[in-house]
């Protein structure tokens, strides 16, 4: 299964799995995040947030319900400063579920 990411009113397309590792990550997550991509793959997802906690949650509800709306964490770039996001989420599963 993959949580995809919709934050903010543009669309920064990130996956991430249950584990919670980002798997794929867009160009414009890497520029909001101040990372370059290879530095977001395999990395932990909430380690990139203010709130690390609410964003390990904010997965778990996620996979727990299948989606999660207007979700609001405050992203943490690479030189400190703070992105509030709201995202939406949906969980996507191939035809073996």
């Amino acid at each position: 299964m993959r949580l995809l990411y919709y934050l903010g009113t543009i669309c920064y397309l990130i996956s991430v799995h249950y584990s919670p590792l980002y798997s794929v990550g867009g160009i414009h997550m890497c520029r909001m995040a101040g990372r370059q991509r290879n530095q977001l793959i395999g990395s932990s997802f909430p380690t990139y947030f203010a709130e690390r906690e609410r964003a390990a949650e904010g997965v778990r509800l996620t996979f727990n319900q299948g989606t999660a709306t207007n979700y609001v964490l405050t992203l943490q770039a690479a030189d400190g400063h703070l992105v509030p996001v709201s995202f939406n989420t949906a969980v996507f599963r191939d035809t073996t579920g």
